[in-house]
């Protein structure tokens, strides 16, 4: 049996080597369950054969020896002979009876076996399964993965690339603020040298406007003291027409009223004439409001926490300017008494700030060395004149078309209020700054 089933094998193997891949598939498949359901039980069924066998040729010895006895007891043989024959036979019965219940229990274990068999069979299919589709997500995640990996390969190229590109950047940045800094120090150093040349320009051309002016002057002098008639009074001059323009006035000589208004120095005020009232700013941070009739106080106006330098009306007296040394501006409406506006933008003292004539707008000066205007109904800031001196007091002309300011260096500036630039520059006209 066994060379039987090697030679099986044997051929079967040389036949798949001979057959088609789907054959051979079948092939090996039932091969796989023949090694499960058939060599498994190779040695079972072997041994059922070995005692179908036994019991076979139990029942033939049986078979004669019954027949011997009978034949035996026929014809009145030796009794001690069939005594024997009958107790072989009783042997062998008892062999025979124990064969049948090996086979039995053989059988049995057969069967059971069977069934472990088929129910092995039935866990494999579901393994099978199982492993199947285990297969078949391993497949998709293997072609996720490459997916991916392709993927991650593609970002590490354009990463590569990019950093390429950034470290490219970033040197050509480096090389450019170096090229900046050194544009920026050549432009410090010929502004320096422009500002130099500027200021020298400026002081020859301060020295030719002297040199001017008292050349003028003393011509002037010369003449008139070469044309001059020497008069002898007052009344000589006046009947000779040449006052005929003047007109008389008369110096006060003791004050009308007097008070005492803050705590500290007046610094700032300003009269209305529409509305009969004096306005004052003094060091105590206040704005005081009087009555120049009565000399009583109306009200008075807080917000500074510093000296007040600059008071000023409206041209119809309805709104009030304030400007103070902690930095900041404030108008206030003369008929409810409360701030309506509150400007921050200066970054040292504010000395001076006027209204435009229509009550639009105002203009303030500080020695930041800034000329702001500021628009009362945006409430914020519209321009700003950049100044070379802090800006000590500022005016406007009647149209509001040009603005005056006068400055730390003595000199006096006119600025157009269209444009924002600077008209006029003029010097020499003090020898010290201009404080109003």
């Amino acid at each position: 049996t066994q060379s039987t089933w090697g030679s099986n094998s044997l051929k079967m193997s040389l036949d798949v080597a001979q057959v088609p891949l789907w054959k051979a598939d079948i092939m090996a498949q039932l091969a796989s369950r023949n090694r499960m359901q058939t060599d498994s039980f190779r040695s079972l069924i072997d041994t059922y054969s070995a005692m179908q066998r036994k019991t076979k040729t139990l029942e033939e010895r049986n078979n004669m020896l019954e027949r011997e006895s009978h034949v035996l007891r026929q014809s009145g043989g030796d009794f001690k002979k069939v005594t024997v024959l009958e107790e072989k036979i009783s042997e062998l019965q008892s062999e025979l009876t124990g064969t049948y219940r090996s086979k039995a229990e053989s059988v049995s274990t057969l069967l059971e076996l069977n069934e472990q068999v088929k129910q092995l069979e039935t866990r494999t299919a579901e393994l099978t399964k199982e492993l199947e589709a285990v297969r078949i997500t391993l497949r998709d995640r293997e072609s996720e993965l490459h997916e991916k990996e392709g993927l991650l390969l593609a970002a590490e190229e354009a990463r590569d690339s990019f950093q390429k590109e950034l470290d490219h950047v970033r040197t050509q940045f480096e090389s450019c603020e170096k090229k900046l800094r050194e544009k920026e120090a050549e432009n410090a150093a010929f502004l320096n040298q422009i500002l130099h040349l500027k200021e020298e320009q400026a002081n020859q051309l301060n020295e030719i406007n002297n040199l001017y002016a008292s050349v003028m002057r003393q011509q002037k002098a010369n003449e008139l003291f070469a044309k001059a008639a020497p008069a002898e009074s007052l009344d000589d001059l006046d009947a000779t027409g040449d006052w005929r323009d003047s007109i008389r006035v008369v110096v006060p000589t003791k004050e009308k009223r007097k008070w005492v208004a803050h705590t500290g120095e007046v610094d700032a005020i300003s009269f209305s004439e529409h509305t009969g009232v004096l306005v004052s700013g003094g060091a105590d941070g206040l704005v005081k409001i009087w009555d120049v009739a009565s000399g009583n106080e109306r009200s008075t106006l807080r917000g500074f926490s510093q000296s007040v330098m600059c008071v000023s009306m409206s041209p119809l007296g309805d709104f009030l300017l304030a400007c103070s040394n902690d930095t900041t501006a404030r108008v206030w409406s003369m008929e409810t008494g409360r701030i309506r506006h509150t400007f921050t933008g200066h970054t040292a003292k504010v000395y001076s700030g006027v209204f435009f004539h229509d009550a639009s707008k105002i203009v303030t000066g500080s020695i930041d060395r800034s000329v702001k205007i500021w628009d009362l109904t945006k409430g914020y800031c519209i321009k700003t004149l950049s100044c070379f001196s802090a800006c000590n007091t500022v005016a406007l002309s009647a149209e509001d078309a040009l603005i005056a300011t006068g400055h730390l260096d003595g000199r006096l500036r006119i600025w157009s209020h269209r444009t924002g630039e600077a008209v006029e520059d003029i010097g020499d006209i003090h020898t010290q700054q201009i404080t109003n």
